[in-house]
């Protein structure tokens, strides 16, 4: 228990650092600052993870090898499904020159975009059977879940009380 208190504070405390520092970094520094700290937070995250799981060092990197090339072929659908988003924002800006025929093109290639973004979760989830149990499978979910909620509350109170500043 300690051990994990341990390692939680150190992996935290370069976050909690940072987001007392005022913002005075600009351009280049601060995608490289932001680059950094979203790194620091995935190994915390993936500290989290082999803790709670109990994965040994091989199981361990075959679940985060196969869960980064997941990462790859997500980001590389939702990156496609951004741009379908950018051209139906550019195509109803001018409502007159707007064609219901190309909307209901581009919303059903949207909503097809979405089922290859779940059927690869699903090909994911399911290809974790071979390495861990339905147990660890689900605390998986549970600690990605509480993980990603946990970061957006952070962002969300940053901004609010950056907002409150002003």
């Amino acid at each position: 228990m300690k051990k994990t208190v341990f390692l939680t504070i150190i992996l935290l405390l370069p976050i909690l650092t940072f987001s007392q520092e005022n913002n005075k970094w600009e351009g280049k520094r601060e995608r490289s600052d932001r680059s950094e700290r979203m790194r620091k937070m995935e190994q915390f995250e993936q500290a989290k993870l082999i803790e709670a799981l109990e994965l040994n060092e091989e199981t361990s990197i075959r679940f985060f090898s196969r869960r980064n090339e997941f990462h790859s072929k997500v980001k590389e659908l939702i990156d496609e499904r951004d741009r379908m988003i950018k051209k139906m924002e550019k195509e109803t800006a001018n409502p007159d020159k707007v064609k219901k025929n190309d909307l209901r093109e581009q919303i059903n290639l949207f909503l097809l975009q979405e089922e290859k973004i779940l059927k690869e979760k699903n090909a994911f989830i399911g290809s974790l059977k071979e390495l861990l149990s339905e147990e660890q499978i689900a605390k998986f979910l549970v600690v990605e879940n509480k993980f990603r909620h946990g970061v957006r509350d952070f962002i969300f109170k940053k901004e609010n009380k950056e907002s409150q500043k002003k």
